[in-house]
């Protein structure tokens, strides 16, 4: 007759055990590519903001007053006179072909946000009188962005046509060490 052979304990206990390692290693495998996941993802959100911040400080400066930029003495603010106009373009004159000057711009860092401030001013073709460093951070009139809250440190260098921005972020899990780039930004006027 037929004898029905069933598993031993031994070869149940040695089956579990080698299903518990399986499992353990399939699990340390899914924490390791989560955690991947979480340091890919602060990293490229480290990444857009950054490149975002930097996009916005080239096109505003690119527009500004070479003879109205001005670089805070610790180079971690400015100000300048724009042309910038409300749909992001140069203004000219019509007539002249010379900048219609339409706000005044102060960038400046407080603590880890980066603050953009501007105000209108009156159209004139030529460089108005504005507010300084120290008084456009203190002026809560004037529009303001908080352009990025995970800024470690910005410097601005005033070159002859140029500003050289260096932008350090830093993370905000934590998971990634930060981003930092340098952008020249050619000054029209």
């Amino acid at each position: 007759m037929f004898r029905r052979r069933g598993f031993t304990l031994i070869e149940l206990m040695i089956s579990s055990v080698l299903l518990l390692l399986m499992l353990g290693a399939a699990y340390e495998a899914l924490v390791l590519a989560t955690r991947y996941h979480q340091k890919l993802s602060d990293s490229t959100q480290i990444q857009q903001e950054t490149m975002t911040v930097l996009g916005r400080l080239e096109r505003s400066i690119s527009m500004a007053s070479a003879e109205s930029l001005e670089v805070a003495p610790d180079s971690t603010a400015i100000r300048y006179v724009s042309a910038q106009n409300d749909q992001d373009f140069f203004d000219l004159d019509p007539i002249r072909h010379t900048p219609r000057w339409r706000r005044w711009v102060g960038v400046y860092l407080d603590g880890t946000t980066l603050i953009y401030k501007d105000q209108t001013i009156p159209l004139t073709t030529s460089v108005p009188a504005f507010p300084t460093i120290a008084d456009i951070k203190i002026d809560t009139s004037a529009h303001r962005v908080d352009l990025s809250k995970q800024v470690r440190s910005i410097l601005f260098e005033d070159g002859a046509s140029t500003i050289s921005v260096v932008l350090e972020t830093q993370s905000k899990a934590k998971l990634t060490n930060g981003l930092t780039v340098l952008a020249r930004i050619h000054v029209a006027q």
